[in-house]
Protein backbone atom coordinates (compact mmCIF):
# COMPACT_ATOMS: atom_id res chain seq x y z
CA UNK A 1 0.00 0.00 0.00
CA UNK A 2 1.14 3.68 -0.66
CA UNK A 3 2.14 5.99 1.69
CA UNK A 4 1.44 9.41 1.44
CA UNK A 5 3.42 12.08 0.45
CA UNK A 6 4.69 14.25 3.41
CA UNK A 7 6.87 16.19 1.49
CA UNK A 8 5.35 19.48 -0.02
CA UNK A 9 4.60 19.99 -3.90
CA UNK A 10 7.61 21.39 -6.02
CA UNK A 11 4.99 23.31 -7.52
CA UNK A 12 2.61 24.89 -5.25
CA UNK A 13 4.77 23.95 -1.85
CA UNK A 14 1.60 23.23 -0.06
CA UNK A 15 1.38 19.48 1.68
CA UNK A 16 -0.69 16.74 0.24
CA UNK A 17 -2.94 17.37 3.43
CA UNK A 18 -3.12 20.81 3.05
CA UNK A 19 -4.39 19.66 -0.71
CA UNK A 20 -7.21 17.70 0.60
CA UNK A 21 -8.01 20.19 3.35
CA UNK A 22 -7.99 23.03 0.49
CA UNK A 23 -10.35 20.85 -2.08
CA UNK A 24 -12.74 20.38 0.74
CA UNK A 25 -13.35 23.33 1.96
CA UNK A 26 -13.95 24.44 -1.59
CA UNK A 27 -16.64 21.64 -1.93
CA UNK A 28 -17.84 23.01 1.23
CA UNK A 29 -18.63 26.43 -0.18
CA UNK A 30 -19.64 25.46 -3.44
CA UNK A 31 -22.28 23.34 -1.38
CA UNK A 32 -23.37 25.97 0.72
CA UNK A 33 -23.82 28.42 -2.11
CA UNK A 34 -26.05 25.60 -3.99
CA UNK A 35 -27.83 25.14 -0.77
CA UNK A 36 -28.31 29.07 0.17
CA UNK A 37 -29.31 30.05 -3.33
CA UNK A 38 -32.38 27.12 -3.55
CA UNK A 39 -33.46 28.54 0.27
CA UNK A 40 -33.22 32.26 -0.99
CA UNK A 41 -35.64 31.32 -3.94
CA UNK A 42 -38.33 30.19 -1.91
CA UNK A 43 -37.47 33.32 0.88
CA UNK A 44 -37.31 36.33 -1.32
CA UNK A 45 -40.39 37.74 -2.77
CA UNK A 46 -40.88 37.29 -7.02
CA UNK A 47 -39.77 41.03 -7.14
CA UNK A 48 -36.73 40.52 -5.52
CA UNK A 49 -35.91 37.24 -7.22
CA UNK A 50 -36.07 38.87 -10.44
CA UNK A 51 -34.34 41.70 -9.28
CA UNK A 52 -31.38 39.28 -8.27
CA UNK A 53 -31.39 36.89 -11.28
CA UNK A 54 -30.94 40.62 -13.61
CA UNK A 55 -28.00 41.23 -11.35
CA UNK A 56 -26.80 38.54 -11.15
CA UNK A 57 -27.13 36.19 -14.13
CA UNK A 58 -28.03 39.07 -16.68
CA UNK A 59 -25.25 41.47 -15.47
CA UNK A 60 -27.55 44.20 -15.55
CA UNK A 61 -27.15 47.81 -13.76
CA UNK A 62 -29.73 49.07 -11.20
CA UNK A 63 -30.95 51.15 -13.47
CA UNK A 64 -31.89 49.04 -16.39
CA UNK A 65 -33.12 46.30 -13.98
CA UNK A 66 -35.79 49.53 -12.94
CA UNK A 67 -36.25 50.10 -16.74
CA UNK A 68 -37.28 46.25 -17.55
CA UNK A 69 -39.27 45.82 -14.41
CA UNK A 70 -41.33 49.09 -14.29
CA UNK A 71 -39.01 50.63 -11.32
CA UNK A 72 -37.24 53.71 -9.92
CA UNK A 73 -33.69 53.14 -9.11
CA UNK A 74 -33.55 53.62 -5.79
CA UNK A 75 -36.36 50.89 -5.11
CA UNK A 76 -33.93 48.64 -7.35
CA UNK A 77 -31.40 49.60 -5.01
CA UNK A 78 -33.33 48.80 -1.71
CA UNK A 79 -34.08 45.47 -2.78
CA UNK A 80 -30.68 44.70 -3.27
CA UNK A 81 -29.54 45.65 0.18
CA UNK A 82 -32.48 43.87 1.63
CA UNK A 83 -31.30 40.93 -0.95
CA UNK A 84 -27.98 40.79 0.48
CA UNK A 85 -28.68 41.20 4.27
CA UNK A 86 -31.80 38.11 4.15
CA UNK A 87 -28.65 36.13 2.14
CA UNK A 88 -25.58 36.93 4.35
CA UNK A 89 -28.33 35.71 7.00
CA UNK A 90 -29.10 32.31 5.04
CA UNK A 91 -25.46 32.14 4.98
CA UNK A 92 -24.45 32.76 8.86
CA UNK A 93 -27.33 30.35 9.63
CA UNK A 94 -25.67 27.63 7.96
CA UNK A 95 -22.55 28.19 9.02
CA UNK A 96 -23.49 28.38 12.38
CA UNK A 97 -25.13 24.66 12.19
CA UNK A 98 -22.38 22.79 9.99
CA UNK A 99 -24.74 19.65 10.55
CA UNK A 100 -27.24 21.18 8.40
CA UNK A 101 -24.88 20.15 5.05
CA UNK A 102 -24.95 16.45 5.82
CA UNK A 103 -22.94 16.12 2.85
CA UNK A 104 -19.70 17.08 5.11
CA UNK A 105 -20.59 14.68 8.05
CA UNK A 106 -21.90 11.36 7.19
Amino acid sequence: MLEPSHTPCPLCGKSEEDQVTEILNSARHRVLGIVVGRESRKKLSSMKNDILDCYLIENKTQQEIADSLGTTQPNVSEHLNDILDQLYDLISFYESYPYRLNVFYE
